[in-house]
């Protein structure tokens, strides 16, 4: 069931996604000179491979579409999801951008607005590379899921945790942000 419903989940969790921004637009109106962030996709992530399911790559692709358009010229991009092989194991999808972002903290305000039925939103670390970082956990018509994103001057990214359970993920969070984002150069 979990793998059926993954894409469904997704997008039916972040129903405003694409329109993150409304009228406004957090890119930055200049581009800084050299990237700082770079993204990258590990083999394994949170100890699961990636995933062969193409609803999920879907998914994380459309993502990564929406947060593309809140990037001031993107310099570096992942989509990817890991698990979700079978019915019963979980699955993370992630999605994130780099380049420039004028206002972080709104845009994150904005990502967490977009996700359908958002409850228990907490703050969390944001790891070595700083920005601002919030978790969500709630349910959506198909399923549970636990939502972690974070941005800064330089990246936006989207943890999805799809699970049969709901449970705190925000320590994993922060070590899957940083097999993510590293820094450039």
């Amino acid at each position: 069931m979990l793998v059926v419903t993954a894409a469904t989940v997704l997008s039916a969790g972040c129903t405003a996604l694409p329109l993150l921004g409304g009228d406004r637009n957090f890119a930055a109106r200049e581009v800084a000179s050299e990237p700082r962030i770079r993204l990258v996709t590990p083999q394994t992530l949170g100890g699961l491979p990636q995933s062969p399911s193409r609803p999920l790559w879907n998914a994380s692709r459309e993502t990564l579409a929406a947060l593309r358009l809140e990037v001031g010229e993107t310099t570096s991009a992942i989509a990817a999801p890991y698990g979700g092989r079978t019915e019963t194991e979980d699955a993370i999808v992630v999605s994130a951008a780099a380049g420039t972002i004028d206002e972080p903290s709104a845009l994150l305000w904005a990502i967490v607005a977009a996700i359908d039925d958002a409850t228990d939103i907490r703050p969390v670390r944001p790891g070595p590379l700083g920005g601002d970082a919030k978790c969500v956990v709630g349910h959506s018509s198909q399923g549970k899921q636990a939502v972690c994103a974070w941005a800064d001057n330089d990246s936006v990214g989207i943890v999805r945790f799809l699970s049969d359970s709901l449970r705190d993920r925000r320590d994993e969070f922060v070590e899957i942000r940083a097999q993510l984002e590293q820094p450039a150069g």
